[in-house]
């Protein structure tokens, strides 16, 4: 008898999107998100919107973006 467990490739990813809210800001989702949030997302000041347009975003351009590890400090 084989007795081999196969494996299920390794790890997966959540995919990313990327949409802008109604300040015009860059919101990084996931589809979680929009079910957390029922069919809604949050901008950082706390509105409200429902995305109509987005795009697919990968975990690599996010890294290598100019903002990627910076703070932002608040005066």
């Amino acid at each position: 008898m084989n007795n081999k467990k196969a494996s299920n490739g390794g790890s997966t990813t959540t995919p990313l999107y990327e949409t802008k809210g109604p300040d015009g800001e860059k919101i990084i989702f996931t589809p979680s998100d929009l079910v957390a949030g029922m069919g809604h997302l949050k901008t950082k000041s706390g509105k409200k919107f429902k995305p109509t347009r987005y795009k697919g975003s990968s975990l690599s351009d996010r890294i290598m973006s100019s903002g990627f590890g910076k703070t932002k400090k608040e005066d």
